[in-house]
């Protein structure tokens, strides 16, 4: 092999890219993206287009927006799909036992690193690719300059290398998948804040030199040192990436081997000993509710997942509670000291950001419940428990439904104190007169209460069948993704192709229970009807709505305990 080969021999992203392209899971995930991609555009360009016949000549020179709507849903995809596609680059050969024999292999640290960083890139590139119809169709609409799409595409590129590289030093110093799947999100929101001081200095800078200067996002909008905002924040992405493939390199060897740490519960003890100490300096060591010590009677497995996992006992979740709700709390003692009776629009964010919260706990603690039985090859001791399936089932997600109920208390403070706040303080009456204000609240309560354990069994089902927990949080993902997103984009279509029957198919997307906001909320659809009518039909709809998800809940309960021997070759006798 002479010197060119051997410096584009890549056996270990030959052998990753063959992987993916064997790999089902590969297809199915570039087809849910495809459809959420262009089912985004078809939504944005029915709402663009809906003047009938002028549809075509109204969208003449609006390519802007279009192209905004892509770039955000390009950007969205990268931060969301590829730290999830990424994190199990290295963690996944330390859950296998594989990475020793990696290490025992002429490549060096470096080369292990670089293409494995190579594989999720190209793989991400292909996700890329697909939106290229889509702008060129932009371009087409007028309103946007080829400079423009270049710089967008430039971004999109330095943004994938950045979260690329953190994704893969996340993955080289954690021990499980999991750990580096959480933190490797943390250090893309602390990161986030690095890359973007220049873009405030230079902020600054024009509006001292213009104040009558309107600052936005992106930064093209800085008239004169956009360019140059553009390549500072790209080349510091770069600068940035090298550093965490360098300092990835550097620990591959010494982090190969290191035992599997529990990083909450660390964390937890952490706190417990501050809180102790503090304790004892204070109040003299008095506790109010002792954690009990005593073994489990009749369910050791339900015991082992409430009392020995990390939100098992009651100063665990107190905190985890804390954590939800000081940001909730502060914004209800400002807006009550600030004299205004208008909550309508603090509120607006919080059920964004706790659903957001709720999706990523609940997907990684469902997919883990089996896998890490797996992991830890405790499975077979597990199987031979003199229980029958069902009951290890329940047992096991016993953990996931105390969760979920740490989960649910800051959406009822949020619904309830909406709630009273509106009906006594705004309206000045005991109960509001107001349909959408019923219309939004009791949506959201009905969702906390049937969305939450649909999301806890859907993952479970792909953590028991599917191998690894990253395989079964992706196609977690994808599957919540396309029950929320499928039903507008068919609505879309039937909108284009002139099918008015199909369009009732979007009320059965969450998105429009959860979040009135969103397109109009349910009661869009009725509104054009009779007062006492639209409100009647809104409720019929919701009620529908809420049938069906609860008919899914419990099939997939039903069969997640029915088909839980089968799938793991336990015999009941």
């Amino acid at each position: 092999m002479n010197l060119i080969e051997r410096f584009f021999s890549l056996p270990l992203l030959a052998k990753d890219l063959l992987e993916q392209a064997q790999n089902p899971r590969t297809y199915l995930l570039r087809v849910v993206y495809a459809l959420m991609l262009y089912g985004a555009a078809l939504f944005h360009y029915a709402d663009l287009n809906n003047s009938g016949a002028a549809a075509g000549l109204a969208s003449l020179g609006r390519g802007r927006e279009f192209f905004q709507l892509l770039v955000n849903v390009q950007t969205l995809a990268i931060l969301l799909l590829l730290p999830a596609m990424t994190c199990g680059a290295l963690t996944v050969e330390k859950e296998k036992d594989t990475l020793a024999l990696l290490l025992l292999t002429k490549l060096s640290p470096r080369t292990i690193i670089v293409e494995k960083f190579l594989s999720r890139l190209l793989a991400m590139g292909t996700y890329q690719l697909l939106s290229l119809p889509l702008f060129a169709i932009v371009y087409g609409m007028g309103g946007v300059e080829l400079s423009g799409i270049l710089w967008a595409v430039g971004g999109l590129f330095c943004l994938t290398i950045v979260v690329a590289s953190v994704s893969i030093l996340c993955s080289t110093w954690f021990r499980t998948t999991a750990e580096a799947f959480m933190m490797a999100y943390g250090g893309l929101v602390v990161l986030s804040g690095f890359l973007f001081i220049p873009v405030m200095m230079l902020r600054q800078m024009q509006y001292a030199r213009n104040p009558g200067f309107q600052s936005g996002f992106p930064p093209a909008g800085l008239q004169e040192n956009g360019s140059v905002v553009r390549i500072a924040v790209g080349i510091q992405a770069l600068i940035f990436s090298a550093v965490f493939l360098g300092i990835a390199a550097r620990v591959l060897v010494p982090r190969a081997f290191v035992p599997a740490r529990n990083l909450i519960l660390e964390w937890f003890q952490f706190l417990d000993r501050f809180f102790n100490e503090l304790n004892e300096q204070t109040t003299g060591g008095v506790v109010l509710i002792p954690d009990g010590e005593t073994l489990p009677s009749f369910q050791p497995v339900a015991w082992r997942e409430t009392r020995k996992k990390s939100l098992g006992t009651f100063r665990y979740q107190f905190r985890i509670l804390m954590l939800l709700l000081a940001p909730l709390v502060l914004v209800i003692a400002h807006f009550m000291t600030d004299g205004r009776n208008d909550f309508s629009s603090p509120f607006r964010g919080f059920p964004v950001f706790f659903w957001s919260v709720t999706v990523i706990c609940l997907i990684i603690h469902s997919t883990g419940v089996i896998a890490s039985e797996r992991i830890r090859q405790t499975l077979d001791v597990l199987l031979v428990t003199p229980m029958k399936s069902d009951d290890i089932v329940l047992a096991k997600l016993s953990g996931v439904r105390r969760l979920i109920k740490i989960l649910s208390v800051p959406f009822v403070v949020l619904i309830g104190f909406q709630g009273i706040w509106t009906g006594y303080v705004v309206n000045r009456s005991r109960f509001t007169n107001d349909p959408n204000f019923w219309l939004e609240l009791v949506p959201a309560t009905l969702g906390m209460m049937i969305y939450m354990p649909v999301m806890m069994w859907i993952g479970f089902q792909f953590g028991l069948r599917l191998r690894t927990q990253m395989q079964a949080v992706l196609a977690t993902l994808a599957t919540v993704a396309a029950i929320c997103l499928l039903p507008l984009q068919l609505a879309v279509l039937s909108d284009v192709y002139g099918l008015p029957g199909l369009r009732w198919i979007r009320l059965l997307s969450p998105l429009l229970t959860l979040f009135s906001s969103f397109n109009g909320g349910v009661s869009r659809e009725f509104q054009r009807l009779q007062w006492p009518d639209w409100v009647l039909w809104s409720a019929v709809a919701l009620i529908i709505h809420f049938f069906i998800y609860g008919i899914i809940w419990w099939q997939l309960r039903r069969n997640a305990t029915k088909s839980f021997s089968r799938i793991v070759h336990r015999s009941e006798k």
